[in-house]
């Protein structure tokens, strides 16, 4: 009996973070949206990368909360964003949140080999520029190109890539091929540093985000762990409620392309309104604020109550994924079922000795 009363408060528990985390992930997306910080991010790694330095980064807690700023472009990297294969990736004018390494390649190469002053619109019914010179001609552009760049750092970075792919300017276009695939593996490394940054922001921007909505709908986990512990009807209830959340399953995240604030609030809403009416206890109330006065008389109550909403804010970053996965595990363990995207196991058959 005990053990069944520990089992339901901690899928009870369980429950609200999932539903939390899902608030704060809608939230975070809708934030993205609205700051583009995906594409900030990327101007910014490929700044560094085709000109060996980063923009202005400015107020470092306006970054921290904001991501970079649009600070322009420059050098290489502003004729890399104005290349007619870049173009077309913006959308609704911000520059493109992804980049395949292919298309980074091809560009990159492109412009060496046009040299800054070459202009890059292309003309109407002409046949693409690499098409208009002969291999020979372009592998010698290119390398010619790289000797042209103004930054020491970022050449030698390039005259590495050549070395390592053994590059021949009078090659053939086998060469092409092998420099492209090392500078897609120059990219495709870069763009790891740049998701990491992102990551390190993103976790940021959920923690704050989480803080906020624990806060303002005092979702205390300690509270909520009382209450529950107390109340079998409640338990009754958020565990059914549990089972039918496994059975919907977790929310489609949308890719960058996808990204849509009125989704993303209109997501945060229905999740907040299924936390509302859990039954748990939300929301503060007068008793609340006059039990916490005067602080100095009331101290073991303060430090239980923050106590309670630093655990629920710090459970809501781990992400919905985590706490689906622990929720359907809590169910399968207390044998109400499985969700229904994971398949059952029957047991082995021994075979009989021969």
């Amino acid at each position: 009996m005990f053990g069944s009363t520990v089992l339901d408060v901690g899928i009870g528990i369980v429950l609200v973070y999932l539903l939390l985390s899902i608030v704060v992930t809608s939230a975070k997306e809708g934030v993205a949206t609205l700051l583009h910080n995906r594409g900030k991010f990327l101007s910014e790694g490929i700044e560094k990368l085709l000109n060996g330095q980063s923009p202005d980064a400015g107020n470092w807690l306006l970054r921290a909360l904001t991501g970079p700023g649009w600070s322009g472009n420059t050098g290489l990297a502003a004729m890399f964003f104005r290349h007619p294969l870049i173009l077309p990736l913006w959308t609704d004018g911000q520059k493109p949140s992804y980049i395949p390494a292919e298309t980074f390649s091809k560009v990159l190469l492109d412009l060496l080999r046009r040299g800054e002053d070459a202009p890059l619109a292309p003309v109407p019914g002409a046949p693409p520029a690499s098409a208009a010179v002969d291999m020979s001609s372009a592998l010698k552009q290119i390398h010619a190109g790289l000797n042209r760049h103004e930054s020491a750092g970022i050449r030698s970075s390039l005259v590495a890539l050549l070395h390592a792919a053994r590059f021949n300017p009078t090659g053939d276009a086998a060469e092409l091929a092998k420099l492209e695939k090392q500078i897609e593996t120059w990219f495709d490394h870069t763009m790891d540093q740049v998701s990491s940054s992102y990551k390190r922001h993103t976790q940021l921007i959920c923690f704050l985000i989480a803080a906020v909505f624990t806060v303002t709908l005092d979702i205390d986990t300690i509270r909520i762990c009382r209450q529950l512990s107390r109340e079998a009807t409640l338990r009754v209830a958020l565990t059914e409620a549990a089972k039918s959340h496994l059975t919907q399953g977790l929310p489609k995240v949308p890719t960058p392309g996808e990204m849509d604030i009125n989704k993303s609030l209109a997501e945060v809403a229905n999740r907040a309104a299924d936390l509302q009416n859990l039954g748990i206890p939300l929301g503060w109330s007068p008793r609340a604020w006059s039990i916490a006065w005067p602080p100095y008389a009331n101290a073991g109550l303060i430090v239980s109550k923050l106590l309670g909403l630093m655990m629920t804010a710090l459970a809501a970053t781990l992400g919905a994924p985590f706490w689906f996965d622990m929720l359907n595990r809590f169910m399968s363990i207390r044998g109400v079922g499985k969700a229904p995207n994971e398949e059952s196991k029957s047991p082995k058959k021994e075979e009989p000795p021969q």
